[in-house]
């Protein structure tokens, strides 16, 4: 009986060494991520400002993806948040002038906020979520730098 205790001892100090005494089915991001607490998704605010197609490719180097802002509550919530002053958004029509598609391929839906202030440009591809534009979504040029976020889904 006593090996036993010993045994089941043994066990549960291992297991609490290697969990730092956490459950082992708690959630948690990926390493540089920071839980968002919005919808199991992660976020890494890079402020590094840099052209669209280099901050997509720096996201999915580890898996992520330019953070979305597809429907009002993750707008919502991303009011809340102090990213930066304006910042990309994985969304663009580089395939097809002025058909938007997310950068998980979805097609934009009926929540749209573009800006009203900035005109439809022509080589204006990409978009900016910006406070200059009470946080609207600003079309811009794919070349400027701006900070950007990724986002990952919590790992279970």
């Amino acid at each position: 009986m006593s090996q036993l205790f010993v045994a089941y001892i043994m066990t549960f100090a291992v297991i609490w060494s290697t969990t730092d005494g956490m459950p082992t089915n708690k959630a948690r991001c990926p390493e540089g991520y920071k839980d968002g607490q919005f919808a199991e998704l992660c976020f890494r605010h890079v402020r590094t400002p840099l052209p669209y197609g280099k901050a997509a490719a720096e996201c999915d180097s580890d898996g992520g993806k330019i953070i979305t802002d597809k429907n009002r509550a993750k707008h919502n919530y991303l009011l809340k948040r102090d990213f930066a002053m304006s910042y990309w958004v994985g969304l663009d029509d580089l395939k097809e002038e002025n058909h938007f598609v997310w950068n998980d391929g979805e097609v934009l839906s009926d929540f749209a906020i573009f800006s009203e202030t900035y005109p439809n440009q022509q080589n204006v591809h990409c978009v900016v979520l910006s406070r200059l534009t009470n946080m609207e979504w600003l079309p811009s040029d794919c070349h400027q730098n701006f900070e950007f976020v990724c986002q990952k889904e919590l790992l279970w």
